[in-house]
């Protein structure tokens, strides 16, 4: 997730960037098994995230952040940790600036359900 690779390379043509596999990790883990909480995961990373390539990788980490909000809406943000969650359209735009049109469309086609 933190690759500098975008549209045109061929690794991204064969293998997209994961957000359905995080969606249907996130949907099938077990409810009792306890694997950490992923939004406040992806809170903390977008967050704190330094350089290199910091706008790229901020913007797939509020790309996840966003999944697990919808996939596992029970999960709670960090309340102490006191953060702008970003709008779902500022990560599109995000997304858009800093990958492709087509990662951000990948990516809000997973956060509706059709993957």
């Amino acid at each position: 997730m933190g690759a500098e690779v975008g549209e045109g390379d061929v690794v991204v043509e064969s293998w997209p960037m994961p957000y359905a596999a995080i969606a249907w990790m996130l949907r099938e883990v077990p409810r009792e098994l306890f694997c950490g909480n992923a939004r406040v995961h992806f809170q903390h990373y977008a967050d704190r995230m330094n350089e290199p390539r910091k706008a790229l990788r901020q913007a797939r980490a509020w790309a996840c952040w966003a999944i697990a909000c919808e996939v596992r809406p029970d999960l709670e943000g960090d309340r102490k940790h006191e953060v702008q969650e970003p709008t779902l359209k500022e990560i599109e735009m995000a997304l858009a600036k800093a990958t492709s049109l087509s990662e951000a469309g990948r990516w809000r086609m997973v956060l509706n359900g059709q993957f």
